[in-house]
């Protein structure tokens, strides 16, 4: 078993049934692998998929989907280790000179 985090990168690949990630997804969910994401995904992801045509199938998937993600509680510490931990990845590999 294995925990993934859903970000940005994955949100709207979810609601969409014949995306190969959705398929993937619900493998791996039903190998019993665990799926999370954060309030600011949930966000962009609804506000991404409301404004398309397809808003009322997108909402139908999206109440499909949603129950299978565990919602991370963050707080302001989170949020400076975050920016802690990018800082140092960024300063090992010189990208934030870039």
């Amino acid at each position: 078993m294995a925990d993934y985090l859903i970000d940005t990168n994955h949100r709207n690949w979810l609601i969409d049934p014949g995306h190969p990630f959705r398929a993937r997804f619900i493998a791996r969910l039903r190998a019993g692998d665990t799926f999370s994401t954060i309030l600011p995904i949930i966000t962009e992801t609804v506000f991404g998929f409301s404004i398309l045509p397809r808003a009322a199938r997108n909402w139908t998937e999206w109440h499909t989907i949603r129950p299978s993600l565990m919602l991370l509680p963050l707080d302001e510490t989170d949020a400076l280790e975050a920016a802690r931990s990018r800082w140092r990845y960024a300063a090992r590999d010189g990208s934030w000179r870039r």
